[in-house]
């Protein structure tokens, strides 16, 4: 290996700040609602944007095209009560993107450096602006944030040099591995307990927590890979598992303590990828469709299986939904989906 952090005794320090969930549930019975009204979320000047991520209230952050489309997207934050803002870039940089946001609308996500090609995790508040979290390497390095929680503990992936990334933590500003000896990138932070999800140094998805370290989740039958995108606070993990044809056919999958790892299914195709799920034990993704063409939103429950979110929306919307990337403890629902043939970001609300 060509890498190793003197990090020790900064994890022990750290890391001993975090409070880990309890034991899973044995079942998610909870049925999803039968239906959502739906808010074009709008972009900043251009005809596309896209939404990563929802916290507790409804705010959605994502990034969308400039006034032109030009090719260089910037992230946003969106609130009912103020629209879209534009979160801008780093200094030097003509690019970012919003991934992931708490509860006190910190955004993480990705921003050009300006330097070369390179990208950085970032860190945006409203009192501090776009803050560059730097690499566990040089400058030069990359690296990616995917997920916060709610005591702005920042996750993601980041290069110790040009070829190894690790499994990122960010604390106070300060870069650590989640371990100096396996490879991976951390993809999601719950909210309130400190499960980390991502990809391990095996190729396998991973839930991290303190006490029991990285816990191999294993891959569905006939798999090559599995990816976890989305964790809660309970430790269920959701994400894909990869077949390792020739087309990198994948299958979402939900995990469990109680449970083990297990096939979401499809909407009548392959590919489909989990993204997220609440502590109602609701995930959300897309899937191809039975025409093996188009790809549609899902949401999916234990109970009901992966169903459709086309047919949730009202039918006379103009919308289709693509692609729903967050969902939040109140199950609002965020993603992509075409208006009037563009590519819009959405947010969806339970009809109660």
């Amino acid at each position: 290996m060509k890498y190793a952090l003197p990090q020790a005794l900064f994890l022990v320090a750290c890391l001993s700040l975090l409070s880990w969930g309890q034991s899973d549930p044995a079942a998610c019975n909870t049925t999803p609602p039968a239906s959502y009204t739906i808010i074009d979320l709008g972009t900043l000047g251009g005809t596309v944007s896209y939404a990563a991520g929802t916290n507790s209230v409804g705010d959605v952050a994502g990034q969308s095209y400039l006034a032109g489309d030009s090719t260089h997207e910037h992230a946003f934050l969106w609130k009912a009560n103020g629209g879209m803002i534009d979160l801008g870039t780093l200094s030097g940089g003509s690019y970012s993107q919003g991934i992931a946001l708490n509860s006190s609308d910190e955004v993480v996500g990705i921003a050009d450096t300006g330097v070369g090609f390179t990208q950085h995790a970032f860190l945006w508040t409203s009192s501090g602006g776009m803050q560059d979290l730097g690499s566990l390497g040089a400058s030069t390095d990359y690296s990616y944030a995917f997920g916060i929680d709610d005591r702005s503990r920042v996750v993601g992936g980041s290069y110790a040099n040009a070829t190894d990334e690790y499994s990122t933590i960010w604390i106070n500003g300060q870069v650590r591995s989640l371990s100096p000896t396996s490879a991976g990138e951390a993809r999601a932070i719950s909210t309130q307990r400190g499960y980390v999800a991502g990809l391990g140094a095996k190729g396998d998805a991973f839930v991290w927590t303190k006490a029991g370290g990285f816990t191999d989740l294993g891959r569905l039958s006939g798999g090559t890979i599995s990816f976890a995108y989305g964790v809660n606070n309970s430790g269920q993990a959701v994400g894909y598992s990869d077949f390792g044809d020739p087309l990198h056919t994948t299958t979402a999958f939900f995990w469990s303590k109680a449970v083990g790892i297990e096939s979401m299914g499809t909407l009548g195709w392959n590919p489909s990828t989990a993204e997220a799920i609440n502590d109602q034990c609701l995930a959300v993704g897309y899937s191809i469709i039975a025409d093996q063409t188009n790809e549609h939103a899902f949401i999916w429950s234990q109970a009901t299986g992966m169903l459709d979110l086309n047919s949730k929306i009202p039918p006379n919307s103009g919308w289709v939904l693509t692609l729903a990337t967050g969902i939040n403890a109140s199950g609002q629902i965020v993603g992509q989906g075409t208006i009037n043939r563009q590519s819009h970001a959405f947010l969806l609300t339970p009809v109660n």
